[in-house]
């Protein structure tokens, strides 16, 4: 039984300490994003050029501006496009298919052919950019529970070597046979040591794991936090509203909504029920809070079928004028 111990703790502890950081380096060799390029809007042919796949995955084509910036009135119009994706000579099966389109991918070389058929080239001064990728956190989200696994492995095939070397260390030594009194012809058993009984307590294995597993999981939980960082995102507090708060008189929280316009239309914007631009919200922000009492929050609202990324880059401005964001939720 302990010679197969030392195979099966090597084993273990090799596929706990290699496994998690070798997925972590296939994760970072993945290309989630192969396509990422400004563009501009203006009738006519975009080409991407040859481009690296290396998952195999569903991957989204879509073009993205920034709605902050200044641009001529009147252009809020969507984008009328067409796609071909081809690889190798070929046109991928699904090109041409809706506005923003996807596609399921294996690995190769790909070539990305956007068409914008009407100009709209009063979008560039909002910094267009043509983009292709795939979902990461689908992958990301298995990382904790891959984590532990490697964890519980190194720390069981740690636990099993020190066992089978101490077990090596302190096994006692067979009796010698020793004759005594030849010319009588008598012998008998002289053991050089007597073997040693081992005082019953605690399983000796348990006390053994329990100490490596807390060693070893301690250095990879620092290891991780040195390495490997969590995405942060923006933080907001929730707030449900109630008929009673209408009521309340004195300097009111400044109040920002996102109206839905339709799809594919830019949300309008309103401050304390005032419309204003995107390009002006930092400076009506700013404007509203000198006329308040330092820390006095934003409430921040939005139209259920407005995209998250238009309230995101409200909330962005928001935060950047130094004010803390309240979500007022209608659930």
């Amino acid at each position: 039984m302990m010679r197969r111990s030392v195979p099966a703790g090597v084993f273990l502890m090799a596929a706990g300490l290699v496994g998690y950081p070798a997925i972590r380096h296939w994760m970072a060799t993945r290309i989630f994003v192969p396509v990422d390029m400004p563009v501009s809007l203006k009738r006519g042919h975009i080409r991407t050029g040859p481009f690296l796949i290396n998952l195999r995955a569903t991957y989204s084509v879509w073009l993205d501006w920034d709605w902050t910036r200044p641009r001529a009135p009147n252009c809020d119009e969507p984008v009328e496009t067409r796609w071909i994706l081809s690889s190798g000579g070929r046109v991928v099966p699904g090109s041409n298919a809706g506005l923003y389109p996807e596609f399921r991918l294996g690995s190769g070389i790909y070539d990305l052919d956007l068409e914008v058929l009407k100009d709209a080239s009063c979008l560039d001064s909002a910094f267009p950019t043509l983009q292709m990728r795939t979902d990461a956190s689908v992958y990301e989200d298995y990382l904790p529970a891959l984590f532990w696994l490697s964890l519980i492995c190194a720390g069981v095939g740690a636990s099993l070597l020190l066992m089978s070397a101490r077990g090596r260390l302190g096994k006692a030594p067979a009796a010698d046979v020793v004759c005594a009194g030849a010319g009588g012809g008598r012998y008998r058993l002289v053991p050089k040591v007597a073997r040693r009984r081992v005082p019953a307590g605690l399983p000796s294995f348990g006390l053994v794991a329990g100490i490596i597993y807390m060693l070893v999981m301690l250095t990879m939980m620092v290891l991780q936090s040195w390495v490997f960082h969590s995405r942060v995102g923006l933080r907001v507090h929730l707030l449900k509203p109630e008929p009673r708060l209408l009521a309340v008189r004195g300097i009111q929280p400044l109040y920002v909504r996102l109206e839905w316009r339709g799809v594919n239309l830019r949300p309008g914007l309103f401050v304390d029920s005032l419309p204003v631009a995107w390009e002006d919200l930092g400076k009506v922000v700013e404007s509203g809070l000198l006329r308040r009492p330092p820390g006095w929050p934003v409430y921040f609202e939005a139209d259920r079928d407005v995209e998250w990324e238009f309230a995101v880059k409200a909330m962005d401005v928001i935060r950047g004028c130094r004010a803390e964001v309240t979500l007022v939720t209608r659930r």
